[in-house]
C-alpha cells in the first residue's frame, strides 16, 4: 500500500497491515468492515510514505502530533494535532513530516450492507476537503488500534464493527446535525451499547444508564441485545472487565488493586467472579501463567 524512503532514524512500531500482493490471503474482517490496515506508527527526523494509488475504500489518519502532512494529488495540507485526513480509494495519496511524528491509521473496505450508506456519504462530503477535527476520533481510533493487537476476545470482530461503525457515524455527523443518515434501528442500538460498554467498562455503575441514552426501557434493550449479540449487556460488561483482569494479572498487579479497580467491593467478590468466568481462581490462573 505504501512505500517507506528508508532512513535509519526511522522508527515504525504496532504498525499490522496486509498487503494484497504479499500478505495474507484473507485480512481480518467483521460483520460490515474488511480490515486493511491498523496501525499507531512513531517516526523520528522525518519521513516519507511516497506516492501511492488508495487502494482500499477509505483510510484515516489521525495525528498525535503536529509535523504530519498529507497529500492528495498536488495538494498537500498539514494535518494539525488531533485533526484527521482522509484517503479514498483510486487517490494518488502520500504522507510525510519534516520533524519527529506520530500518528494512527485505519484503512477499510466497507461491505455491501447497511454500513455502505456510510462510505456513500463520506466520499461525498470529503470529496473536496480531506482534513477535519473530531475530539472523539482519537479515543475511537485508540480502542481500535488496542482491541486489534491485544484484545485476545470473542468478540473482537464485533467490538471492531462497532467503533468503526461510530467513527463512520460521526465523519458524516461532523458539521452536519441533519445529515440523515441511520442504521437500521436495532443494528444501530446495538452498535451503541458495544461501544458504550467498550470504553466506559471501568467506569459503568450500573447498565440502567444506558437507558436514558438510547430512548429505549433497559428491559427492551436487554431483550435486543440478547437475541442480536447472543449473550447479556450484563454478561457482555463482565467478559469486558475480566478480558482486563487477565492483562493486569499478567501486567503482575495484585488481586486486591484489581478488585478495586474493577469496581468489586472486595477481593473475595472479584475472585468469585473470575473464578465462575474462567474456572479457576485468579492467583491460580497467575500462578499457571507464571509457570507456562
Amino acid at each position: 500500500m505504501s512505500t517507506t524512503q528508508k532512513n535509519e532514524n526511522t522508527i515504525k512500531y504496532k504498525n499490522h497491515f496486509w498487503n494484497y500482493n504479499t500478505g495474507p490471503a484473507t485480512p481480518f474482517e467483521t460483520q460490515n468492515y474488511i480490515l486493511i490496515q491498523v496501525a499507531e506508527s512513531y517516526y523520528r527526523n522525518g519521513f516519507s510514505i511516497l506516492e501511492h494509488k488508495q487502494y482500499c475504500d477509505i483510510e484515516i489518519t489521525h495525528a498525535l502530533t503536529s509535523g504530519l502532512f498529507c497529500a492528495t494529488g498536488a495538494a498537500e495540507e498539514p494535518v494539525d494535532k488531533q485533526h484527521f485526513y482522509l484517503s479514498l480509494k483510486n487517490d494518488n495519496h502520500r504522507l510525510f513530516s519534516r520533524c519527529s511524528c506520530r500518528f494512527q491509521t485505519l484503512a477499510i473496505d466497507v461491505k455491501d450492507g447497511p454500513c455502505l450508506p456510510l462510505l456513500n456519504e463520506i466520499q461525498k462530503k470529503y470529496h473536496a476537503n480531506r482534513c477535519g477535527h473530531l475530539p472523539d476520533i482519537a479515543e475511537l481510533l485508540t480502542s481500535v488500534v488496542a482491541e486489534y493487537l491485544f484484545s485476545p476476545s470473542e468478540f473482537l470482530a464485533l467490538s471492531l464493527d462497532s467503533l468503526i461503525t461510530t467513527i463512520l457515524l460521526l465523519l458524516v455527523r461532523l458539521d452536519s446535525p441533519n445529515a440523515g443518515i441511520r442504521l437500521l434501528s436495532t443494528e444501530e442500538t446495538i452498535l451503541s451499547m458495544i461501544n458504550y460498554i467498550d470504553l466506559h467498562f471501568l467506569d459503568i455503575c450500573s447498565l440502567d444508564e444506558l437507558a436514558p441514552r438510547l430512548g429505549y426501557t433497559y428491559g427492551h434493550l436487554c431483550k435486543l441485545f440478547k437475541k442480536q449479540v447472543g449473550t447479556t449487556p450484563n454478561e457482555y460488561l463482565l467478559s469486558r472487565k475480566m478480558e482486563h483482569a487477565v492483562r493486569l494479572l499478567a501486567d503482575g498487579m495484585g488481586i486486591a488493586q484489581i478488585a478495586e479497580l474493577l469496581g468489586y467491593s472486595t477481593p473475595y467478590n472479584f475472585s468469585r467472579a473470575f473464578k465462575k468466568q474462567y474456572g479457576t481462581a485468579p492467583k491460580a490462573y497467575k500462578n499457571n501463567a507464571v509457570a507456562l
